[in-house]
């Protein structure tokens, strides 16, 4: 006899640690309103409160009517409603539908707090689907095994306890306790892959093989124990690789054998949160990094994600901050501490050698970035070099000499913060002087990933 949805979901969480919180994603359609219906009766049973959030993507005309009319079901229910708003901007290369769901789960982890867990009602049909799409894109393993019943997520986990139900039964079970709930006409448009799939391809072989839901859905099951043995293998190699967050040894990487080397790149990717890449992509990441000549810098960028070589090693930076202009000049007012717009901030601190106090006071402070061809004499540094060549030499990475600041005392370049004071604006090695402290901004690539 099959189990009712309600004491499989309370089967499902049980086996899960605590949570002081139960997050549903509630779109208002057909699933998550069996979702929300059926955790609402079995509430008293969890140890933790139960929410519903709906993000309005504005990209429907009646999306504000489906907003509120979730909020209407969520009273009913007595269920606390949260109605979060997104703007949903499509990068390059990135589908609308794909920028939708960036945004939606990018809002919903910023909801979310440490211990949370995020419910969403993917069932058995959309693991199909899921499925299907990933093999005609050509994916391995990982792609094969779908979508994880439960993966950690923003400060907590995302749990996804419907995937063994097929959609029929949700159908079924909305019918029994007469919900109504909201039919989203571009879930019919099959000019999207998923819907081409949903309404063309799926029920042709559904009709020849009743059973092909759950056997794919059994086939993604399959594909993550394998994944997973597969990610166990390679954590050894990648720990030794990655002595600290963000950054893949490149020689250690170009001793393996291929296959081996693309099962290292993507658990470092998968590990920091990255986009996870396709073929082509993979084997750029695998191949560019490790021929390119020693003088070259290579950068491959996709989503919002940058690998940039330096030497020797693999960097993974967030591509925003990358892409970010810093021009012009910024007046230092009077104080010990300057947030530079997108690039840190610096610190005036007191210190042996330095600037003269006095000097720093009467003067007009600037602080610039690089135009090309500044010179500077470091104090006990010796000649006067171009502060192209300083910065090389220090081993600063290209993407931090771009965003190295400067700064002007009365137009003139009078100290490089980190490495030193300009002579003739440096005091005597043991005399108080005042220097500047970079507060470098945090550009790598950390695990934040919010997609679905």
């Amino acid at each position: 006899m099959a189990i009712p949805i309600p004491d499989s979901l309370l089967r499902s969480l049980s086996s899960l640690p605590k949570a002081s919180r139960y997050l549903i994603a509630f779109s208002g359609g057909v699933d998550s309103m069996v979702l929300l219906h059926a955790l609402a009766g079995i509430r008293g049973r969890l140890e933790g409160e139960l929410l519903a959030v709906h993000v309005d993507h504005g990209l429907q005309a009646p999306s504000r009517d489906w907003a509120e009319w979730c909020r209407d079901r969520c009273e009913e229910l007595a269920v606390p409603f949260i109605l979060r708003r997104v703007c949903v901007s499509a990068a390059k290369g990135e589908s609308p539908e794909a920028a939708a769901r960036h945004a939606r789960y990018q809002a919903l982890s910023a909801e979310m707090r440490s211990g949370d867990l995020l419910l969403t009602a993917h069932h058995q049909d959309d693991q199909a689907e899921t499925l299907l799409l990933h093999l005609l894109r050509g994916a391995g393993p990982a792609g094969l095994a779908a979508m994880p019943p439960c993966r950690p997520f923003g400060p907590g986990h995302l749990v996804r306890p419907l995937l063994h139900f097929p959609r029929g039964r949700l159908v079924q079970y909305a019918g029994q306790h007469g919900l109504a709930w909201l039919d989203d006409p571009s879930n019919s448009d099959i000019a999207f892959g998923r819907n081409y799939l949903r309404h063309q391809i799926i029920p042709l072989l559904a009709a020849r093989w009743p059973a092909f839901v759950s056997t794919v859905s059994r086939s993604a099951a399959l594909c993550a124990e394998a994944e997973d043995l597969l990610e166990g293998m390679v954590q050894g190699l990648l720990d030794d690789m990655t002595p600290a967050s963000g950054l893949l040894r490149l020689e250690p990487l170009a001793r393996l054998e291929a296959p081996k080397r693309r099962l290292v790149m993507r658990a470092w990717l998968k590990r920091l949160g990255a986009p996870p890449p396709d073929h082509r992509l993979l084997e750029r990441l695998c191949t560019e990094p490790l021929t390119a000549n020693p003088d070259r810098h290579p950068r491959i960028e996709w989503g919002d994600a940058a690998a940039c070589r330096f030497r020797g090693d693999l960097y993974l930076l967030r591509r925003a901050t990358l892409s970010t202009q810093l021009k012009g000049s910024i007046l230092w007012r009077k104080g010990t501490w300057l947030e530079l717009p997108g690039n840190g901030a610096l610190e005036l601190i007191p210190a042996k050698g330095g600037i003269s106090r006095e000097r720093w006071d009467s003067a007009r402070v600037e602080i610039r970035y690089r135009q090309g061809g500044e010179q500077c004499r470091i104090a006990l540094r010796g000649m006067t070099r171009p502060l192209k060549k300083l910065l090389q030499e220090a081993g600063l990475p290209p993407w931090l000499r771009e965003r190295q600041p400067l700064v002007y005392l009365d137009g003139h370049l009078a100290m490089v913060p980190g490495f030193g004071s300009c002579e003739p604006f440096a005091v005597d090695p043991e005399q108080m002087g005042v220097r500047m402290d970079w507060k470098i901004p945090d550009l790598m690539y950390s695990h934040y990933n919010t997609d679905g």
